[in-house]
């Protein structure tokens, strides 16, 4: 199936917000068989869905932490800690997939 420009700006929007390939294909409006392609195209390694799916994953983590970095300048400790929570936890999920494809 090929996806336009449109579409894949809305799944990279909606996976920024941390939501399930499911319920992107439920908000962009497909039914059907269409519904079903393109959950299986989002899941599919080397897709341009799962390209901007995963984009959208990175870019909503960056704007957290960059929401966070800038909380723990102004002395938030709280937030200090959840964006060092948050870059070991980044660590060990690198390193299982450089090491395990996981």
């Amino acid at each position: 199936m090929i996806y336009d420009d449109t579409i894949l700006r809305k799944i990279t929007n909606f996976s920024a917000l941390q939501y399930s390939p499911e319920r992107i294909c439920f908000l962009i409006g497909l039914t059907g068989q269409e519904y079903d392609q393109l959950l299986a195209d989002i899941k599919t390694p080397d897709t341009e869905p799962n390209r901007a799916y995963n984009r959208g994953i990175a870019v909503g983590d960056y704007n957290i932490d960059a929401a966070l970095m800038k909380a723990s300048e102004s002395g938030d400790v709280m937030a200090e800690s959840t964006l060092r929570e948050r870059q070991d936890k980044r660590k060990i999920e690198d390193l299982k997939r450089e090491l395990f494809g996981l």
